[in-house]
């Protein structure tokens, strides 16, 4: 197997243990071993919290969106391929740093655009009516 096919393997485990198709005692006996990736050995504390927050996750549905937002963006930098040396920080206790930063940037420039296109409207109906009101003051 090539790092890659063993990170994509630890994502998909990752997943079907969020989806409840693998127990927490599979996931460490897997991938708390050496030889490993350096990503996974990383990641596996992170991974450790994740697994150790089941009950907290069924008790609250924010913390269990948050906590599955952190695995999604894990996965993700999994998938990837990310080396180790990249690998952000994802603590499990907070949204992912992309997913903010990308979520507050979005948002801004949404409204901004939103702001520009009602100015724009209105200003078109403004010389719309104008000259709607010339026309007829010439009749």
């Amino acid at each position: 197997m090539t790092e890659r096919d063993v990170l994509s393997a630890f994502a998909d485990d990752l997943e079907r243990f969020r989806d409840g198709e693998l127990g927490a005692d599979e996931v460490r006996a897997r991938y708390w071993k050496a030889g490993l990736p350096a990503q996974i050995a990383k990641a596996m504390p992170w991974v450790e919290h994740f697994v150790a927050d089941a009950d907290l996750r069924a008790k609250d549905p924010g913390y269990r969106r948050m906590q599955e937002e952190c695995l999604r963006e894990l996965v993700l930098h999994l998938r990837r391929g990310t080396p180790a040396s990249e690998l952000p920080c994802i603590s499990f206790l907070r949204p992912p740093r992309r997913t903010r930063r990308a979520g507050t940037a979005i948002s801004a420039m949404l409204l901004k655009r939103h702001d520009f296109w009602i100015t724009v409207a209105l200003v078109l109906s403004a010389a719309a009516l104008l000259a709607a009101v010339a026309v007829l003051h010439r009749t």
